[in-house]
């Protein structure tokens, strides 16, 4: 499955009042094109930080859905987070990791993750739900358990393929500074 695949799969199930935090790079890109809408959180220039601010979220608005699109290479790079979302366990947050064994955004060099089993990681950090998924029937049913379920937090792996869907992806300030993200968001998140 491509990524754009499954972000189209992930935002097809979404209520209209959950919010989604994306991480930095062709996720936040792939997002935009796919699924441009104010409840989106387009992380920009901070690899690693998306799951933070969901938790962030999802602790102060436990009515709120929140899902957090992150990479591979992101979570790897600050793994510190899942212990602190299993320290927290927000029933609200969905954490989905789209795995594609690269640092895809900067040049395609390879990530730990062949080598690390970020589900088992997410279990031993204290994640309630785990799932490892790797086709598109996979992904919905498991996003329609976490998503009418309050079993969180949910942490769901999608291995994806390396990218050629990712030529001539708009960059988000062609549309939004990043004031105007943070607004947008904030709007948003008032309004609910």
């Amino acid at each position: 499955m491509t990524r754009r695949k499954a972000i189209e799969v992930i935002t097809s199930q979404l209520q209209e009042n959950a919010v989604v935090i994306s991480t930095t790079g062709h996720v936040s890109r792939l997002l935009f094109v796919v699924d441009d809408q104010p409840r989106n959180f387009y992380m920009q220039g901070s690899m690693g930080h998306a799951v933070s601010i969901g938790l962030g979220i999802a602790v102060n608005r436990p009515a709120c859905k929140v899902v957090v699109l992150d990479g591979d290479g992101a979570v790897i790079m600050h793994m510190g987070a899942l212990s602190t979302v299993g320290h927290h366990k927000p029933k609200n947050l969905v954490h989905v990791v789209l795995d594609n064994e690269s640092y895809e955004s900067t040049g395609g060099q390879s990530t730990s993750s062949g080598t690390t089993d970020l589900v088992d990681v997410a279990h031993a950090a204290g994640y309630s739900s785990v799932f490892n998924v790797r086709d598109e029937r996979a992904l919905r049913k498991a996003m329609e358990s976490v998503l009418t379920q309050q079993i969180g937090p949910s942490f769901i792996r999608v291995l994806v393929s390396r990218g050629s869907e990712l030529e001539n992806l708009p960059r988000i300030p062609e549309k939004y500074s990043v004031a105007d993200t943070r607004r947008i968001f904030m709007e948003f998140l008032e309004s609910e």
